[in-house]
């Protein structure tokens, strides 16, 4: 079973003070849940020291917590709680949330004009200037106090979450990733460090960056924030302590050295035992769960194709609403005695796919009895992409319900064909089997005729049904004899109509306040012309993503149909994010043919000079990495587009719909120097030229000479440790190369095809000689692959290792078996 590590530090490029920043808190939160949900193995290791964090403000407080604090601090009358109409200037009221809102205002959303003397007394503003470090501590002790008073009257429902308002990033991320975790025992682990004589050097300057300190005015002197220091003993005792046991719990005491605190140099011992146990933690809850998968019985490959388009089914039925009566014709038909198929066709965007989904999952509601629902989204893998490993794939899935061999299944189209055939044809007659094919017109017309529809039978046994969704009309897909067939029933040929611009709006609402928002009256007229003009359902996908962020100031502008809204998302896009990092990214998940993991992404845009220089201009940080959440906001931003895929083991990104990778690939990847640079970029990576080797940086617009790094002086070595000269990773002379390697080694061939000048892009062949352009492979049949996993983990005293996203060899048998470092989990 393929495995693969990945390391995440959501700080890593972040500036430290981001207790503001809602939108990197979020993602955080985000990331740990998505680790949590997919990760097989250790899916959090907090690292703690003796500083609880920043208490963020919040950027959204209930409406009835809210007036419930307001209310309390007014009636209190106290000299600490004078300050209280405070909170109503910077929290304003959002009353078309679901439910509502009191949203924090901006400094210019306050501040937009002079302020009078009387608002500028509520502001605190005495002298012309206004500070916001100052406002903040004040709203944050008003509403400390006023949770605090709640607390004591027992004011608070029942349902209310009032310590929510009151964690530090810290201890919201300790939450997230250790109390809500299903077993924080398997999945967790925790390294704490305590500077034993921290308090003795607490007027040292780099002092505040290990512990919350205050300024003790009688005594001139710094001193431990107790209120801090108290909630930091609480998250350790009722969120680790409580949870975790002492085997889970690592505890380093230091002490304090040189003015910086902890050094490098003098603290060595302890930064390598630190090292030392995290990487054997690791290494050992890794083999834990690899030793699982191993003796767990191995499912056919098929299964994750079967998997993956059911997921495909969960996702776009939650997108459903509406068209009650496309849904009773899908029951009626398949409850029927029909022998024929049904047909639905309509244009791109109308909602073929999510009405399909929602079908499938009805079915069990629809017929008693033994039920086998087969469901293929063309299209969307690799072994839907083409009509034989679509009919193939479906063969698998029939008989291995039915137990019959898979084995037997024909492998040419010739006898492939009419197997399928006989196949529906001798299906049980005590089950049924309803066969549903979305965007059959997907298919490559040019092999084996798939448009005419040959394939399929035209009459089928009344326990077996086939729906198919296509987006052109029978006459420009089905043959001849086919259409003569079905044309003679109408009631089995569905169009997609655009639904009436009432009831449009209607659904758009009910998705809406399910997203929890309301739209005011000027909104909804808006939203009536846009959806009057373009019906979509997919128009709609993408105006529901941007009414969820509107206001109920926004006056939005509406493109008029689902092109220009793609244009005007990418505009969008390149202001927020910036056009480079858009470019580049948005190019990475085109160019690659199966999709990119968020680690390929990371590494792919840290390989790139472009995005570099563009993130960092002419600072040299010690490690030139793009920050972890660079990538994270904008696959946010672009979530519409994407869909999750699943290569060897690894959820990747790729794009939800063929017209969407033609707009980008149009907008993004059109140059030929964009398409040659991005497909040579991605080759280095994928084939491990820079496996463990450090990237010379190159100065701004400067492709100088790339054997000594561009920061050291003339015959001379850049700062150790930081820089490298480049060189490709040795290779032996001859390689067994899995399928998945096979398909990244396409990028060779396509920066070769995209250059116009300069040397030829090369690559060591099966026979040790250089070839260009083309490629000279010898494919490891996935058994013997297998085989040879299955000889390597019977060795005793053998070791896992966790490959880091980049192409890795390791000799088996004499040979050297080249695989995706971060597809499968390699026994050494």
């Amino acid at each position: 079973m393929p495995l693969r590590f990945q390391f995440i530090d959501l700080h890593f490029g972040v500036e430290d003070d981001w207790s503001d920043a809602g939108i990197e808190r979020s993602l955080a939160l985000e990331e740990i849940e998505e680790c949590r949900r997919t990760s097989v193995g250790p899916s959090f290791v907090a690292l703690i020291g003796q500083k609880y964090g920043q208490v963020p403000l919040p950027m959204k407080i209930w409406a009835d917590d809210f007036e419930l604090i307001r209310n309390t601090l007014m009636r209190h009358n106290g000299r600490d709680t004078r300050d209280a109409p405070l909170l109503d200037v910077w929290y304003k009221l959002d009353d078309y949330a679901v439910p509502p809102v009191y949203v924090l205002q901006t400094v210019d959303e306050v501040k937009p004009r002079p302020l009078s003397s009387v608002e500028r007394l509520v502001l605190g503003i005495s002298d012309g200037s206004f500070s916001w470090p100052k406002t903040r501590a004040q709203l944050l002790w008003l509403l400390k106090r006023g949770i605090e008073l709640c607390v004591l009257q027992d004011s608070f429902s029942p349902e209310s979450d009032c310590t929510q308002y009151l964690m530090s990033d810290l201890e919201r991320e300790i939450d997230t990733g250790i109390v809500q975790s299903d077993d924080p025992i398997v999945d967790c682990l925790v390294f704490v460090r305590q500077i034993s004589d921290l308090k003795n050097y607490l007027h040292a300057p780099a002092a505040a960056r290990f512990a919350e300190l205050q300024y003790n005015p009688v005594e001139g002197r710094h001193e431990f924030d107790e209120e801090s220091g108290r909630c930091l003993d609480a998250m350790r005792c009722e969120k680790i302590d409580a949870l975790l046991p002492a085997e889970s719990i690592h505890t380093f005491d230091v002490l304090w050295r040189f003015d910086k605190g902890i050094s490098a140099t003098q603290h060595s011992s302890y930064l390598e035992d630190f090292c030392r146990r995290m990487r054997t933690e690791l290494q050992q809850m890794v083999d834990c769960v690899a030793q699982a998968q191993c003796e767990c019985n191995e499912l056919p490959a098929f299964i994750d194709e079967v998997y993956h388009h059911w997921m495909l089914v969960k996702r776009k039925s939650e997108v459903f609403y509406g068209r009650t009566e496309l849904l009773e014709v899908v029951k009626s038909y398949v409850r029927s005695n029909d022998t024929k198929p049904l047909i639905i066709h309509g244009e791109f965007g109308c909602g073929k796919g999510s009405l399909i989904a929602k079908s499938a999952c009805q079915m069990p509601y629809w017929i008693v009895g033994e039920l086998v629902t087969v469901v293929r989204y063309t299209g969307a893998t690799r072994h839907s992409a083409d009509i034989k490993q679509l009919v193939y794939g479906i063969c698998q899935q029939i008989n291995l319900v039915l137990g019959v061999d898979i084995a037997d299944i024909p492998i040419t189209w010739r006898d492939l064909r009419p197997y399928f055939v006989r196949l529906l044809s001798t299906f049980p007659s005590d089950k049924n089997l309803v066969l549903m094919l979305v965007d059959v017109d997907r298919l490559p017309d040019d092999e084996h005729n798939a448009h005419a529809l040959e394939w399929l039978p035209a009459n089928l046994n009344e326990n077996v049904k086939l729906v198919l969704a296509t987006g052109k009309a029978l006459p420009h897909i089905a043959s001849a004899r086919l259409r003569d067939s079905l044309l003679r029933y109408e009631n089995n040929i569905v169009r997609l109509l655009p639904e009436p611009t009432a009831t449009c709006v209607e659904v758009f609402e009910q998705m809406l306040e399910k997203d929890g928002r309301r739209l005011t009256d000027d909104q909804r007229a808006i939203i009536g012309e846009a959806l009057h003009a373009c019906p979509l359902p997919l128009y709609m996908r993408f105006l529901l993503a941007d009414a969820v962020e509107w206001t109920p100031k926004t006056v939005p502008q509406l493109p008029v149909d689902v092109p220009s809204y793609v244009i005007d998302i990418f505009d969008r896009l390149e202001r927020r994010h910036g056009a480079v990092l858009v470019t580049h990214a948005l190019a990475y998940i085109s160019a690659s043919e199966t999709g990119v993991s968020d680690a390929e992404m990371d590494d792919l845009l840290s390989l790139d000079d472009v995005v570099l220089t563009e993130v960092y201009g002419s600072r040299a940080p010690e490690v030139r990495r793009v920050p972890t959440t660079t990538w994270l906001r904008l696959k946010v931003d672009i979530g519409y587009f994407l869909r999750r895929c699943n290569c060897d083991g690894v959820s990747l990104s790729c794009w939800d719909r063929d017209e969407f990778a033609n707009a980008v690939t149009k907008r993004f990847l059109g140059g030929v120097r964009m398409r040659r640079e991005t497909h040579s970029l991605m080759a280095d990576y994928f084939m491990g030229k820079w496996s463990d080797v450090l990237q010379a940086v190159l100065p701004r617009g400067d492709a100088g000479d790339v054997s000594r790094p561009a920061s050291s002086p003339p015959g001379g070595a850049g700062p150790p440790g930081q820089h490298t000269p480049r060189r490709p990773t040795s290779r032996p002379p001859s390689a067994t190369y899995t399928r998945a390697t096979i398909r990244r080694c396409r990028h060779l061939q396509r920066a070769q095809a995209e250059a116009a000048a300069g040397p030829p892009l090369g690559v060591r062949a099966t026979d040790g000689t250089e070839r260009a352009g083309a490629l000279q492979l010898r494919l490891a049949p996935r058994q013997d692959l297998r085989r040879l996993a299955a000889e390597r983990s019977r060795r005793p005293g053998a070791r896992w290792r966790v490959g880091r996203g980049e192409a890795r060899a390791h000799g088996v048998d004499g040979r050297a078996v080249v695989r995706r470092g971060g597809r499968r989990l390699a026994r050494l």
